[in-house]
């Protein structure tokens, strides 16, 4: 049994070097991937966002409230219109993103004590830039105006704390936990990476059990009575061409692929991450802890497709075809809640899903594996499941045949 599982183990670690398919999934797509995550996101956050103003005030409050906006980093004040035309026609050729329209008026409803009403023109089809264009424009043009307001109290001779509590008549404390300066290459770069190893995780161990391809020729082992009646004869000893013993084939191979996939796993913890200037507050343990329930679940899943699907292209296009959606599916970019009833199904029926809940844990919040205990069951239940069915199908496949 051990032979045997060192035997199929160094099998399949040398098939990883010399057949492509092995070669393309797990030994160029991961590095080259992992670096070019990390490159489109290397800025961390967008700045400079072009936006137009349309002052039709043309007041010393609104080249204030300009001021405001050109010394923003998130903002990038362009030029200047002078209709909505110019507007609606700047934005379809994709010059710029927003628009401030200052009403003619504006600083006399002030000075009254008027709210005066501020246009925000944003394109919302790219729904990333919209909010952080809303995000940047009200927070500069609600401070800007506020602190005009309370200029403008101070000096009628209203006491300190009334003129606040008209500037401001709700104060919120709000604090940024895990994220705060809204990095994406923070919130990005880790959730495209691990999505990229399921897939070529599954991809590749749904090559795995196809006994006729992926071993060139049977397994050649000298019968019991052969070996006991060793002779120096010139005639040949009696031969089997055995079946592989399922359990040494599941555990060597398997080896073997959560080998490569901790391998790359850690290259992306302890590699990737500091080069990229990647935070995270987890620790060794746990993130070895929760990768190899994630590693073994994908690999379970990769030779249950394997095991059922004899056709290598077949069972590599339908492990795809699972793993393509894993992304939007997992709730990374769109909450599993507020999905359909369907969406939410096929969405547990992903590793990916429970690995991203528990990796959100330690890598972001530094959490220990005791928070992991649901999303740890839950990887459970597909190696539990997928494991054992691929085994039975696997073994029903092999028939002993005498040469």
């Amino acid at each position: 049994m051990i032979m045997g599982v060192n035997y199929f183990f160094l099998q399949q670690l040398k098939a990883f070097f010399y057949k492509k398919s092995y070669i393309t999934l797990l030994l160029i797509i991961p590095p080259v991937t992992f670096v070019l995550y990390g490159v489109i996101y290397q800025n961390r956050a967008i700045h400079n966002l072009p936006v137009v103003i349309w002052d039709q005030d043309q007041s010393e409050l609104s080249r204030e409230l300009v001021f405001f906006l050109e010394a923003s980093e998130g903002i990038k004040v362009s030029t200047f219109v002078n209709n909505q035309t110019d507007i609606e026609s700047g934005m379809q050729k994709g010059l710029f993103h927003a628009c401030i329209h200052f009403p003619s008026g504006m600083e006399n409803d002030i000075k009254r004590h008027h709210v005066p009403k501020i246009g925000l023109y944003i394109n919302s089809s790219n729904l990333v830039v919209g909010k952080l264009l809303y995000k940047h424009n009200m927070e500069i043009l609600l401070t800007a105006v506020g602190g005009i307001s309370l200029k403008k109290f101070r000096l009628e001779g209203l006491p300190e704390q009334k003129a606040m509590a008209l500037v401001r008549p709700l104060r919120m404390d709000i604090r940024n936990g895990y994220n705060a300066t809204f990095n994406y290459q923070q919130y990005l770069v880790p959730g495209l990476i691990t999505v990229t190893l399921q897939m070529l995780l599954i991809m590749a161990a749904a090559l795995g059990l196809n006994w006729k391809n992926d071993i060139p020729e049977p397994v050649m082992l000298p019968s019991s009575s052969a070996a006991s009646q060793r002779t120096h004869t010139s005639k040949p000893e009696n031969t089997t061409a055995r079946s592989p013993d399922a359990s040494a084939v599941f555990l060597g191979k398997g080896l073997a692929f959560l080998a490569i996939a901790t391998f790359w796993s850690l290259v992306f913890l302890y590699v990737i991450s500091p080069i990229f200037g990647i935070a995270h507050q987890g620790h060794f343990a746990d993130y070895l802890i929760l990768f190899s329930f994630f590693n073994v679940a994908c690999i379970s899943v990769g030779f249950l497709l394997s095991a059922f699907l004899s056709d290598q292209m077949l069972a590599s296009d339908f492990a795809l075809f699972y793993t393509s959606p894993a992304f939007v599916f997992s709730g990374f970019t769109f909450p599993i809640w507020a999905m359909p009833a369907y969406d939410q199904f096929y969405a547990q029926i992903l590793p990916y899903t429970p690995f991203l809940n528990g990796f959100i844990k330690t890598y972001f919040m530094g959490n220990s594996v005791e928070y992991l205990k649901p999303e740890l069951l839950h990887l459970s239940i597909f190696i539990g499941i997928a494991l054992p069915l691929a085994y039975w199908q696997y073994r029903r496949k092999l028939k002993p045949q005498d040469v």
